[in-house]
């Protein structure tokens, strides 16, 4: 596990340096993608590369990968342009205002990838942070934070949030395939990277590049799965001698519909229960013998178009003893029986409608009754 955690950190710092060094950097998509609409219009932000078991960072709940602090303070983070004109944190300011809140908290605005959510999370700055100004900075403008604030239990990195897009979204798994021998789930894996920054760039066809590169080799996938809200690497060979068509054996999908979805509040654990139906309220007065031959209905018959209901008597009803209890017409006809009667009277119409024109269409028309035709042309 701890290999697996250093090799994804290396991941995405080759992730930033690439896209710094040319990779995508379309400003038009956060105009037109409503992902981005909480980033409050920033670019680039401080993306939490790895967090410490058991830190205060871990604690307040930040996530590697996912999450970009784009404030402090309620402050955006100030920002130079170098000799190159490529746009770089002030990293003197940001160190100072976590040292000017000790003994307090500093407020951090987060913008996460898990649907492109902000939040604010408060991190408590004790004694045992001081010394922050020691902490070496890198002379590589491309690697920007690359030590880890070991106080605070997290190291960062500078990088631009459009790499929060750069995912692939497994689709359709097919039987006996490269990807289902992986492990990968459809629908709910999103491949978030690969080994050695392979998929940095980003770009809707670049998996693909990936793949057919190390065609019939071992490959290292970093996985997000929404489901269950965890990373995982898996290994993957991609050939084309598994019976079907692909590489991969699978649909993948890219770009505006296949962006990381917010993570629900509601996450089930495996083998828990969804519905609990004895937290339901029943009628006092629903027979047992109802209830029963309800069951078996179910149970007897898979094919069945039309359960029986069972009988309930209302509570509310004062039925005397060997009174008749007649039941109540149904508020709403079925739509089955709505649909059934508007094509009958559809038909109808149009039966009426043809009819008149055909008579319309003969009125004035002499028929021509007589047998005798002229003998044909020689």
């Amino acid at each position: 596990m701890f290999s697996f955690a250093k090799n994804f950190v290396k991941t995405l710092e080759h992730s930033a340096d690439t896209i710094f060094t040319g990779g995508a950097t379309d400003e038009s998509i956060f105009e037109n993608d409503s992902y981005f609409s909480q980033a409050k219009g920033q670019k680039n932000g401080f993306r939490v590369l790895s967090v410490k078991q058991n830190s205060v960072a871990e604690s307040n709940g930040l996530n590697s990968w996912f999450d970009y602090i784009i404030g402090i303070n309620g402050h955006e983070i100030p920002t130079n342009y170098t000799e190159n004109y490529q746009l770089i944190p002030n990293y003197e300011y940001f160190l100072k205002e976590i040292e000017n809140c000790k003994n307090r908290s500093i407020i951090l605005e987060v913008w996460s990838a898990k649907g492109g959510q902000l939040r604010t999370v408060e991190i408590p700055i004790n004694e045992a942070t001081d010394n922050l100004d020691d902490i070496p900075l890198t002379p590589n403008p491309n690697l920007i934070v690359n030590q880890t604030f070991s106080k605070l239990g997290m190291s960062l990195q500078w990088t631009p949030i459009i790499s929060a897009s750069f995912v692939y979204h497994i689709l359709e798994i097919n039987a006996n395939s490269p990807a289902e021998k992986s492990g990968l789930i459809e629908h709910s894996d999103y491949i978030i990277g690969a080994q050695d920054g392979l998929l940095a760039t980003g770009g809707e066809d670049l998996l693909g590049r990936v793949i057919t590169s190390k065609k019939n080799q071992q490959l290292i996938l970093y996985v997000y799965n929404h489901d269950y809200d965890i990373v995982r690497p898996i290994t993957i060979i991609p050939t084309d001698n598994w019976g079907g068509v692909g590489l991969l054996g699978c649909g993948v999908g890219a770009g505006l519909l296949h962006r990381l979805p917010a993570v629900s509040q509601s996450n089930v654990e495996p083998g828990s229960v969804l519905f609990d139906t004895k937290s339901y309220n029943t009628p006092n007065d629903l027979s047992q013998e109802s209830f029963h031959q309800t069951q078996s209905t179910f149970t007897s018959s898979s094919n069945a178009q039309v359960l029986a209901a069972p009988s309930i008597t209302p509570a509310f009803s004062a039925q005397q003893p060997g009174s008749t209890l007649i039941a109540p017409t149904p508020i709403h006809p079925s739509r089955k029986k709505r649909t059934n009667t508007k094509k009958a009277e559809l038909l109808d119409f149009l039966t009426e409608e043809s009819e008149r024109s055909r008579r319309l269409d003969h009125q004035g028309r002499t028929i021509e009754t007589s047998t005798n035709l002229p003998p044909p042309p020689k």
